[in-house]
């Protein structure tokens, strides 16, 4: 992945001399940085990026952390004169270039297409890009730090939109971000790497683990609140591992649940026709 910062050293040589220049020539310099921070990365390959749920775009940064990024094209040929163009009042961002927030069926097909080197990231939640717009001879003629794009009715689809216009109009890329926050931000500079990965098994202690939290919570079910009689019912009662991750033993990764409760959890189908199971609800109707 390479940074498309266009003419980026003789930048830094403005930068280096900074304390030499005069106040209006360090306003405009920091102005261009800005402008050249917003500009984003160029996509070699869309595997580059982190798919989440529903195939949402992620970006990982050099520390470790993933961040949600949309892809976009950044330049727009128009043949609307200067004078019209230069204070961008008469674009109509309906007929401008949509952008994409998952890996959807228009995005995928561009970059079949070898249309990807056309394509930036963008890490803003408001909907805004730093836009260009060319003449047909490919000059640029006007450029526009905030500019409103509309999202690809294709990726609303994928997250569970109908994609119509209405959905268009009223799409908020914060709320978004926000209900899919689990997967920002995440570092994997942590996770093991597939050579020393350990098996999901449960640790040696696991017993002696499992016994004080049900005891500290009276052998009572966390969900339905279903709590043991006598001795012979405490078979009914589990320790759950609410990250799935058997070896993960924090008080805060421990749940303590009837067996009819821990069935009903995420990737427990096989405990359906458990003997326990059965005699459970049994006991209960």
């Amino acid at each position: 992945m390479k940074i498309n910062y266009p003419d980026f050293s003789k930048l830094l040589n403005v930068v280096e001399q900074f304390g030499f220049l005069s106040a209006e020539v360090q306003e405009k310099t920091l102005k261009e940085i800005e402008e050249l921070k917003t500009v984003g990365f160029a996509i070699e390959n869309i595997d580059q990026l982190t798919l989440g749920r529903n195939e949402l775009l992620y970006q990982e940064l050099p520390d470790g952390t993933k961040k949600r990024v949309n892809l976009y094209i950044a330049v727009k040929e128009t043949d609307l004169p200067f004078e019209e163009i230069k204070e961008l009042s008469n674009v109509n961002y309906n007929l401008l270039y949509k952008y994409h927030i998952t890996k959807c069926s228009t995005l995928t097909q561009m970059f079949a297409n070898n249309r990807k080197h056309r394509y930036k990231t963008n890490s803003r939640t408001d909907g805004r890009f730093f836009f260009q717009f060319s003449d047909q001879r490919g000059q640029i003629i006007a450029k526009n730090s905030n500019q409103r794009l509309n999202v690809c009715k294709n990726c609303l689809k994928k997250i569970g939109y109908k994609g119509s216009d209405k959905d268009v109009k009223e799409f908020n890329l914060e709320t978004i971000n926000k209900q899919y926050e689990m997967w920002t931000d995440q570092n994997t500079k942590e996770l093991q790497k597939g050579e020393n990965a350990e098996p999901n098994v449960y640790k040696k202690d696991w017993t002696t683990v499992s016994n004080r939290v049900k005891e500290e919570s009276n052998y009572r079910c966390n969900e339905c609140g279903w709590s043991v009689k006598n001795e012979s019912q405490k078979r009914y009662i589990h320790t759950h591992h609410i990250n799935g991750d058997k070896t993960d033993n924090r008080p805060q990764n421990l749940k303590v649940l009837c067996i009819k409760c821990h069935s009903k959890q995420p990737k427990h189908g096989h405990m359906k026709g458990l003997p326990d199971l059965i005699a459970f609800q049994n006991l209960m109707y």
